[in-house]
């Protein structure tokens, strides 16, 4: 596929504002969203043979495996600005991390707290959907995995200041969309996301062993 987009060199959302305190909005998502296909099919497999996708008993799994993804882009564009005549935000998001490949321990650890000396609690997440938690028991794996294979619940992080949140919540809700306050952000001696795991209760930590300055 092809993706064609456009910037405002004032509208560029890069992280470089990111503050111990801020909070991490999560976007609740119902399915897959494209992400880790290959492991679904393996966990299909696991569950219902070789050739899976010609077992009946498997109709219903492989009809919420491709359950349609959240759409958030008006709702993201609108807080932003975009839509608006004067390019104003309705509030400042300081990041934006969309749970693709890799998910919460790649896109929102690796990729954009550690290099930044930043740390995370998250110990709001959604509930993962019925099919993922599935999946997952079906393949055999462990919260660590779980959470670096798929989304976990939420399809996209909002980070912004803590008073902007309900404000980020309120909004949501009229574009169809759940969010709520899953964590926030905070500067350690160590780098590291500790994530309450919806999986089966245990907490798990991502983190980066170099000590940041």
């Amino acid at each position: 596929g092809v993706m064609i987009g456009a910037y405002h060199k004032d509208k560029m959302i890069t992280g470089d504002t990111l503050q111990a305190g801020q909070v991490i909005i999560a976007l609740k998502e119902n399915g897959f969203r494209c992400n880790g296909i290959s492991s679904v099919r393996a966990a299909l497999k696991e569950k219902f043979g070789e050739k899976w996708w010609e077992n009946p008993e498997a109709e219903d799994s492989i009809k919420a495996t491709a359950t349609p993804s959240v759409l958030y882009d008006l709702y993201v564009n609108t807080l932003h600005g975009w839509l608006a005549p004067d390019f104003k935000p309705e509030v400042e998001i300081h990041a934006v991390v969309h749970l693709s490949g890799g998910a919460l321990k790649e896109k929102l650890a690796n990729d954009l707290l550690f290099p930044k000396g930043f740390s995370a609690d998250l110990d709001g997440l959604w509930e993962p959907p019925e099919i993922m938690k599935n999946c997952a028991k079906w393949r055999g794996l462990d919260n660590e995995e779980f959470y670096e294979t798929w989304n976990g619940g939420q399809g996209m992080l909002l980070i912004v200041d803590k008073n902007d949140a309900e404000h980020c919540i309120n909004r949501a809700k009229e574009f169809g969309i759940k969010a709520k306050v899953a964590g926030s952000i905070s500067k350690k001696d160590k780098c590291e996301v500790i994530i309450n795991s919806k999986l089966n209760n245990q907490k798990i930590i991502f983190s980066f062993l170099r000590n940041w300055k």
